[in-house]
């Protein structure tokens, strides 16, 4: 999440709140420091709230100042939490802040910091789900690999437009995680055997393997149907032959009438 690109978002906050300064809301203004260009703020209501790129962990921080203190208890009802600390701590006049990954969040804090007093449009009491969750800590690869798939799905129930939008407002370099956990070695004999017995054919969908290896042999992949980390043996009994597509389907659904197909496949071979 790079300053430029939150800018760019707020700027167009600011044209979407303006438009309707005519209907329960104040006209507010952008403004940002020439020293300090993550601090970028509105103002026009009540005191001011700041809007800056938290870019180690990728979030907004939403802070208030000023009389903008009064929108605490709003804060802590949209974010379901208490502020996670004070900007100026200590200070005469320290500025409660928040953390969140969700744009739409700062963006019910902007509309309700620009109400009209006495008006209620937009109004915002209980604590609204962020779209996207955040990155597990100390994740082995099948914990991040059912993470990024769950992100991908919440992301998929977007309408078009507000998705296409994030994608194009997103931090194009991406993120750097260190993998924890435990790792199996497969046995490579009963890898090899359930190749040779696959004779070059995927043993789920029964289509040739897709292209040759470095080694001019047909391409597949040793799968166990019973998968090692549920329990599952590492033996030519448990291990099938499968095309790079059949692969990964069987990591992402697992159906139970593929499994049977597979488990047929075992029962069948002469060996």
């Amino acid at each position: 999440m790079q300053v430029d690109q939150v800018k760019k978002q707020l700027k167009a906050l600011e044209a979407e709140v303006n438009s309707e300064s005519d209907s329960g809301f104040v006209r507010i203004e952008f403004e940002q420091q020439s020293e300090i260009t993550k601090n970028m703020s509105f103002t026009g209501g009540s005191g001011r709230i700041y809007v800056k790129p938290f870019t180690r962990l990728n979030k907004y921080e939403i802070a208030l100042a000023g009389t903008a203190i009064e929108m605490y208890s709003f804060m802590r009802d949209l974010c379901g939490a208490e502020c996670a600390g004070e900007n100026h701590r200590g200070k005469t006049h320290p500025e409660p802040f928040w953390r969140v990954d969700d744009f739409e969040i700062v963006k019910k804090a902007v509309y309700h910091y620009a109400r009209k007093p006495g008006t209620t449009r937009l109004a915002i009491e209980t604590p609204v789900p962020q779209a996207m969750s955040e990155a597990p800590e100390n994740a082995d690869r099948e914990t991040l690999v059912s993470w990024l798939a769950e992100n991908e799905r919440r992301a998929s129930t977007l309408p078009e437009s507000e998705l296409f939008r994030r994608a194009a407002m997103s931090d194009a370099v991406a993120r750097k995680v260190t993998l924890t956990g435990t790792a199996f070695i497969r046995n490579s004999y009963v890898a090899a055997s359930a190749k040779k017995l696959a004779n070059g054919v995927c043993d789920l969908c029964k289509e040739e393997a897709p292209f040759l290896s470095v080694n001019n042999e047909p391409y597949l992949e040793s799968h166990h149907v019973e998968w090692l980390s549920h329990g599952g043996v590492d033996s030519i009994d448990n291990v099938v032959a499968l095309c790079p597509n059949c692969h990964r389907k069987m990591h992402i659904r697992n159906d139970e009438a593929d499994r049977n197909i597979l488990i047929g496949r075992i029962g069948g071979r002469n060996y």
